[in-house]
């Protein structure tokens, strides 16, 4: 089949293996974007971390950290 325009019309079958792939692509975006998202997540809570233990060590000289500028 085809249009007005001549251009060959997807069969039912084509178009839905073509909307598979979308949804497979779409998917896999999610995905990606997921791990991002932890990855980041998991460097926040390291730079915490090495925070808090930078505060400790500060804190064991007779420092405090909050009032450091």
């Amino acid at each position: 089949w085809y249009d007005r325009e001549g251009r060959r019309l997807l069969s039912p079958v084509e178009l839905a293996a073509q909307e598979r792939h979308r949804a497979e692509q779409a998917e896999q975006q999610v995905a990606e974007e997921q791990q991002r998202a932890e990855h980041a997540e998991q460097q926040a809570t390291q730079e915490r971390q090495r925070a808090d233990r930078l505060a400790a060590l500060l804190r064991a000289q007779g420092l405090d950290p909050d009032q450091l500028s």
